[in-house]
């Protein structure tokens, strides 16, 4: 192939990926309008479809189900709490975590509002693998079981300040999940 037909393929290639981008993120948004207004298992793939404005081939082009759509919005909240551990501010500094990973939180509640009415939320953080699992290895047993724990603490806690109408501040809910970080971890609490 000459190179004007390479640049060709190559900006056609780069458009696709734009449009089936464009076209995920219409889906995504028209299922969430959608939840606002009736439960998940009430919406069908022709509500979304019509919502959003795209094709039903265009759906079927990008998922599988309206089961895979919702899992992809649960995994990318997951995956944002899950990179943020990563990145070892967790070990370094938890209160500044919580506080980063709690405001990530306030700042979506719509959208984790509407993934907990479909239970999918808390599937997702206290699934089979849990987000420490993925983001940083284990040395023990004991200590999978302490971050199992201390996981599950926190989905509780976090689950309470949603149905207390997240009342209490971010920083406010940083510092008691920092208390909680160090007593199920039996860590010290540095000052």
């Amino acid at each position: 192939m000459e190179e004007t037909e390479l640049q060709k393929h190559a900006v056609l290639r780069l458009s696709n990926e734009e449009s089936n981008k464009l076209t995920r993120e219409c889906l995504r948004t028209a299922l969430i309008k959608l939840m606002e207004q009736k439960p998940f298992d009430q919406i069908s793939i022709t509500d979304i479809v019509k919502k959003s404005g795209v094709s039903r081939t265009a759906f079927y082009r990008n998922y599988g189900s309206k089961e895979e759509l919702i899992a992809e919005i649960t995994n990318e909240v997951t995956d944002a709490l899950t990179h943020s551990i990563m990145n070892h501010d967790f070990e370094k500094n938890p209160r500044e975590w919580y506080e980063n990973s709690l405001q990530y939180v306030s700042d979506n509640r719509d959208v984790i509002a509407l993934l907990l009415q479909a239970d999918m939320f808390k599937e997702s953080i206290l699934g089979k693998e849990s987000i420490f699992d993925k983001a940083m290895p284990m040395e023990s047993a004991e200590e999978g079981y302490r971050y199992s724990a201390l996981q599950g603490a926190l989905v509780m806690v976090v689950l309470k300040w949603f149905s207390f109408g997240m009342q209490e501040s971010v920083a406010f809910m940083a510092k008691q999940c920092e208390s909680l970080h160090y007593r199920i971890l039996g860590k010290e609490q540095s000052l």
